[in-house]
């Protein structure tokens, strides 16, 4: 199944899910693109097993958490618990705004700095 078939679905995919569904290797190989930029949400534990999945293929990943209470134990437990998969990777994380975060793999840098 290639993205534009799942693309015109009418049904709601999780963007994971999605990626998940393609044939990654044949599709994209022939275009050369070998990384992505992934949006998801991070909302359960399992989530953090995924991010770490998708750093060790070296993809960058925008989450969203606005699915957990903010100041929540367990949006605290949720962060201690990603930010342990992402050390493990040799990645990094940033807080983008309230509920965004930024996370790279072990070969990308974030620097912060105003333009």
């Amino acid at each position: 199944m290639s993205f534009w078939d799942l693309a015109r679905r009418s049904r709601s995919y999780d963007t994971l899910d999605q990626l998940n569904e393609l044939n990654m290797d044949e599709e994209l190989e022939k275009v050369g693109i070998k990384n992505f930029v992934i949006a998801a949400s991070l909302s359960k534990k399992s989530d953090c097993l995924r991010v770490s999945q998708e750093l060790e293929n070296g993809n960058i990943l925008l989450l969203d958490t606005k699915n957990v209470l903010r100041g929540s134990v367990e949006l605290d437990a949720l962060l201690f618990e990603l930010k342990n998969a992402i050390e493990q990777k040799g990645g990094e994380m940033a807080r983008i705004s309230s509920n965004r975060l930024l996370v790279v793999p072990k070969h990308f840098k974030i620097v912060k700095k105003n333009l």
